[in-house]
């Protein structure tokens, strides 16, 4: 972590950790060579965050390297829950759960997942509930 992921001490801000989430979710889509604007331009779908759940077991500092992984632990039609886990060697630093649903691109509105992203979604690994 850098410098300007830390406080005064030294120790990462929790905020980080959520966007290190963020990134870990982009990625997922691009190891299924899907990205967010590719899910707005075909699919006429926006997959957002309905809420997030993080669990921090021990901090990460200034200069570690980390490991972040992200799997899909849950696919519905109208929904799914995106668990990213940060590491620091072996040690367990933190869990961020994102349960996210699908809009309409066009018109904002609420819609399930459509049936051909469901498809490419499910074809990657799962985590167990």
């Amino acid at each position: 972590m850098s410098y300007a992921d830390t406080d005064a001490g030294g120790v990462v801000y929790h905020g980080r950790y959520i966007e290190q989430a963020e990134r870990s979710r982009q990625q997922l889509l691009l190891d299924a060579e899907l990205s967010f604007s590719a899910l707005e331009r075909e699919y006429d779908c926006l997959l957002v965050v309905h809420a997030i759940d993080a669990s921090y077991e021990h901090p990460a500092f200034l200069g570690q390297k980390l490991h972040v992984s992200c799997a899909i632990r849950q696919l519905r039609e109208a929904y799914s829950v995106w668990e990213t886990r940060i590491e620091h060697g072996q040690v367990h630093l933190c869990s961020v759960a994102a349960k996210m649903v699908c809009l309409a691109a066009h018109g904002k509105n609420l819609r399930t997942m459509p049936d051909e992203l469901f498809q490419r979604l499910s074809k990657h690994p799962f985590l167990p509930l």
